[in-house]
C-alpha cells in the first residue's frame, strides 16, 4: 500500500529537500494543477505548451478525454502508455486521444519518466501519487548531471538563493540511496 499521509509528512525528506522540491514545483506546475498537472505538447525548449494549436495544459481532471480522473490515481504504466509516441499519430490524433507530453508536479516527459522508472526499479504498477512524484523528482535531482537544469521553469527563473537551496538538497544523498528510497516509498 502506498503512502496516503500528507505529502512528505511521514517520510525522511529533510526540510532542505522539501524546500528544493517546492522551488521546482513552483516553477513547473503549482499554478496549473501541481501533482495533477499535464501538458500535451512541448516545444521551444519547454517554453511552449501548444495552446495555440489546441493542446491542453493544466489539471488533467479538466481534460474531457480523461473523464475527470486524477493523474495521482493513475499508475506509472498508464501514464507511460499515454506518453508513448511511436511517431504514427498526427498532432490532432495525439490531442484528441488525450496523449500526454509532461506530467505531474515536476513535469516528467516520456523519455525521462521511462528512464527514472528503469533506473530506480520502481514497479510501473505503482500509482503516481504525490509521494511517488516527490521521490522520483529527488532521485532525478541527484542522478542527473544537470541538477536544476533539467527543469525548464526553475532553470530559467529561479533566483540565485533558490538555486543554492536546490544545490544543497542535491548533495544530501547519492542517486543510489535515492533509488532505494523510491522503491521504499512505492511499497509502503
Amino acid at each position: 500500500m502506498l503512502l496516503s499521509a500528507p505529502v512528505r509528512a511521514a517520510r525522511s525528506i529533510s526540510p532542505t529537500e522539501s524546500h528544493a522540491l517546492d522551488i521546482i514545483g513552483r516553477y513547473e506546475s503549482d499554478g496549473a494543477g501541481a501533482y495533477n498537472a499535464v501538458n500535451q505538447y512541448g516545444a521551444a525548449g519547454g517554453h511552449s505548451t501548444g495552446r495555440e494549436y489546441g493542446f491542453y495544459s493544466g489539471d488533467i481532471r479538466r481534460m474531457p478525454q480523461h473523464g475527470g480522473r486524477a493523474l495521482t490515481d493513475m499508475t506509472i504504466q498508464e501514464i507511460m502508455n499515454l506518453q508513448y509516441d511511436n511517431r504514427t499519430l498526427s498532432n490532432r490524433q495525439w490531442r484528441d486521444q488525450g496523449r500526454l507530453h509532461a506530467v505531474g508536479r515536476y513535469q516528467f516527459i516520456g523519455p525521462t519518466l521511462r528512464a527514472v522508472v528503469r533506473q530506480t526499479g520502481i514497479d510501473p504498477k505503482t500509482k503516481f501519487t504525490p509521494d511517488v512524484q516527490d521521490a522520483l523528482a529527488l532521485y532525478l535531482l541527484r542522478a542527473a548531471r544537470s541538477g536544476i537544469g533539467q527543469w525548464v521553469g526553475p532553470a530559467s527563473y529561479a533566483s540565485s538563493e533558490e538555486r543554492r537551496v536546490v544545490r544543497v538538497a542535491r548533495s544530501l544523498a547519492s542517486a543510489q540511496s535515492s533509488a532505494a528510497y523510491v522503491r521504499q516509498v512505492s511499497t509502503n
